[in-house]
């Protein structure tokens, strides 16, 4: 009985946890097809709003331009990613704590930081702002995250079998 209880109330905790996430993101897609210019009240059911953006030039092209980054800087930092986290989980070589060290910095600085002193160094560096320093910005971010975050967090099972196979992590499931 105490452990139906107690999970009961663990369901309904993360349940209302979930709500309280989603429920934001459910009403804003339903008020997205109100009429009204306001979504204060309810005045009607359209479409007219998709209709707008489908025929904005400017949206349509900074959407192009996000997904164009965004898989550009994926795909080079997931490669990058994996290769550094087998040189630096499979071999032992000098400096390898302070490469390790250098690696995490993106998951202590806070995004913004990060993206003004990227900024700054494009700038002082004269490198042409545009999609190429926005990609190599966002690998630069994403590096930790595709590569050096998984096998930290890997428990001990985990990690001596990323020693022999390295791209376990990639291998969905």
């Amino acid at each position: 009985m105490k452990k139906t209880k107690s999970s009961f109330i663990k369901s309904l905790y993360v349940f209302l946890i979930f709500m309280f996430l989603y429920t934001p993101i459910m009403v804003l897609m339903v008020y997205s097809f109100n009429e009204s210019k306001l979504n204060v009240v309810w005045t009607g059911f359209t479409f007219k709003w998709y209709q707008s953006l489908m025929n904005n030039a400017g949206i349509l092209e900074a959407a192009k331009n996000s997904f164009q980054v965004a898989i550009a800087s994926t795909l080079i930092s997931v490669v990058i990613g994996t290769l550094t986290a087998i040189g630096l989980y499979r071999y032992k070589f000098r400096g390898k704590n302070v490469l390790d060290t250098i690696l995490n910095i993106p998951l202590i600085i806070p995004e913004i930081v990060m993206g003004i002193s990227l900024l700054a160094f494009f700038s002082m560096v004269q490198l042409p702002l545009g999609k190429l320093s926005l990609i190599a910005a966002h690998v630069t971010f994403s590096i930790a995250y595709k590569g050096i975050l998984p096998c930290n967090s890997a428990n001990d099972y985990a990690r001596s079998y990323c020693r022999r196979l390295p791209c376990i992590y990639i291998i969905p499931g």
